[in-house]
């Protein structure tokens, strides 16, 4: 699932975003054509970005960690910025604002969906165990950075929401959408300021693109590692300098672009790779009753609480799969119906790929 279609997914659905956010910034025209080959600029962008960023990773990996530290350091310029406006020169109530666009989502019957929405920007700390192999001191690290991370988003996110809903009443926001912050930027700070945060936001996105092509391939080179995929011995390869899994990298890569060309919004990617990866944490979820059944010995994982916090995980996300289902059915473009289709059937190809490399040993 990670690899052919979550993984790609969701490098295509980031570098989708940020080419939206540089095609309009930089006023380029909307086809790009070389020689007689035309394409969208907001595809060839994106393809550009994926494929300069790859590059970058294929080098020594103190290069990406530079990159990754530097451009997290500017993306919270922006934030802090919004979070102080709205604190200290807001003057709508914050809550009244929450509630109204809430209230308006509700009233749609599309609370579930939205939700799904949201779930895209908490994937992060999942990934961060596909570098667990090259963390020093892992078994320390790993969950001190999970943990101080998630800390870190989570009051990012209630600040920026905080500053939004203080600066903008609630319809404003429903109707400006994903433009409030740069609405709210550019009212305070002028046209400089809202230039500003777009390029705050395209430096934040590139650093997301960034850890994503980092982390994905590694899972592609540790499944090789194992055998598990066909090729293995060709994915398996590292550089010779940087030791990175370059092969593995320009695989990803590969997907991600035809994914760009096969899909022309990057909201129905992020939500289709939501859908699918949280088919994976239910199954995750149920296996935490079976593991602890069936293992005779004391288990190797704490569960406080248990039962409590699996069960609670496995209703939030089957509230959140059927909402996301029973939308597509409503939709009458039939569009969402054929991306849950298509997105279930690409991940369902790793069942005949299973067997033909256990067949022809590949």
């Amino acid at each position: 699932m990670q690899i052919s279609f979550y993984g790609p997914a969701l490098i295509a659905s980031v570098s989708y975003f940020f080419s939206t956010l540089f095609v309009t910034f930089f006023k380029l025209p909307t086809k790009i054509t070389f020689f007689y080959f035309s394409m969208r600029s907001v595809v060839a962008v994106s393809i550009l970005a994926c494929i300069l960023i790859a590059l970058m990773n294929m080098l020594e990996n103190r290069v990406s960690r530079t990159f990754a530290i530097t451009t997290t350091v500017i993306k919270m310029i922006p934030i802090f910025a919004l979070i102080l406006f709205g604190l200290f020169f807001g003057k709508t109530g914050a809550t009244g604002s929450a509630i109204s666009v809430l209230s308006e989502q509700v009233d749609k019957g599309n609370f579930g969906v939205a939700v799904l929405s949201t779930l895209f920007a908490y994937g992060g700390w999942v990934i961060i165990s596909n570098l667990g192999g090259e963390i020093k001191n892992a078994q320390k690290n790993l969950p001190r950075a999970v943990t101080i991370g998630i800390f870190i988003v989570l009051l990012a996110y209630m600040g920026v929401s905080f500053g939004v809903f203080s600066s903008l009443p609630g319809k404003e926001i429903v109707s400006l959408g994903d433009h409030a912050p740069f609405h709210i930027m550019q009212e305070a700070f002028g046209s400089l300021g809202g230039r500003l945060m777009d390029i705050g936001v395209m430096i934040s996105v590139i650093g997301t693109l960034n850890s994503k092509i980092l982390s994905f391939p590694r899972v592609v080179f540790e499944m090789a590692d194992h055998g598990q995929l066909p090729f293995s011995s060709f994915f398996h390869t590292l550089g010779k300098k940087s030791k990175t899994p370059n092969y593995a990298t320009a695989f990803e890569i590969l997907i991600a672009a035809l994914l760009l060309n096969a899909f022309s919004s990057s909201q129905d990617l992020s939500d289709w790779l939501v859908f699918v990866s949280f088919l994976f944490y239910l199954l995750t979820f149920v296996a935490v009753f079976i593991l602890r059944h069936q293992l005779k010995r004391k288990p190797h994982f704490a569960a406080p609480l248990h039962p409590l916090f699996p069960i609670l995980a496995i209703a939030g996300t089957l509230f959140i799969e059927i909402s996301t289902i029973v939308n597509a059915l409503n939709d009458s473009t039939g569009e969402q119906l054929f991306g849950i289709t298509i997105s279930l059937l690409t991940v369902a190809l790793g069942i005949p790929l299973y067997y033909l490399r256990k067949s022809y040993k590949l």
